[in-house]
């Protein structure tokens, strides 16, 4: 009796064990679709989806309904939707935001002084290698235009060798000299496997002489 309970334990811990390595290798091999687009006009439309095993498993995040749906075959199984928060009267709002502000501000900067300057062109270098992994498509569209001409051809003038270094019909932006205006859209979409974005972290921070530093720098208060 004692060895078929064993017997049975041990083949239920198998199983187990099997699913588990299962999962754990779909979620590392089988790519994250992500879908993000935003719209610049007077609803300041937000959505962003992720898909996963092949559309089967999806979430959708919605603004200005800031609202989150999950989903699996079709099927919304749950939903999360942010309460609206207590109003706190203007002033009192105002000294909180300034005072929250003066702390993250004084954080900030003294943090990123403290950060490695041998470091920065590395950092630099594993975000491209990132970002050339996540298989990034942009599609943006829109008009500028600010209140003073001048500056429109200012920030056109700063804006246009960047655009540039992007591939070909990624952004398209157009400004307008006579007019205060902002609209247009942006759009993403990328596809992510986990495993390599590991990979490459994995081999930047531990491999890697400045990618150590970094790590230790980070975890300093």
């Amino acid at each position: 009796m004692a060895s078929a309970l064993l017997s049975i334990l041990a083949i239920l811990i198998s199983i187990l064990l099997i699913l588990a390595v299962l999962i754990i290798g779909l979620v590392l091999f089988i790519p994250f679709h992500i879908h993000a687009r935003f719209q610049a006009d007077d609803t300041n439309f937000t959505a962003m989806r992720i898909k996963w095993l092949f559309g089967a498993i999806s979430a959708i995040y919605i603004y200005p309904l800031k609202e989150t749906d999950v989903s699996i075959f079709g099927r919304v199984i749950a939903t999360k939707k942010d309460s609206p928060k207590s109003k706190e009267t203007p002033q009192a709002e105002e000294k909180k935001k300034a005072k929250q502000g003066k702390k993250k501000e004084g954080k900030k900067k003294s943090k990123i002084a403290t950060f490695p300057k041998s470091c920065t062109a590395f950092l630099l270098k594993v975000s491209l290698r990132l970002i050339k992994a996540l298989q990034v498509r942009l599609d943006i569209r829109g008009d500028i235009g600010l209140e003073d001409p001048a500056d429109t051809g200012f920030l056109s003038a700063c804006i246009w060798p960047f655009l540039g270094m992007l591939p070909p019909g990624w952004i398209d932006l157009s400004f307008d000299y006579e007019r205060e205006t902002l609209g247009g859209h942006a759009d993403l979409r990328a596809r992510m496997w986990l495993i390599q974005l590991l990979a490459i972290i994995f081999t930047a921070l531990l491999l890697n002489r400045k990618g150590r530093t970094i790590l230790v720098w980070s975890f300093r208060r």
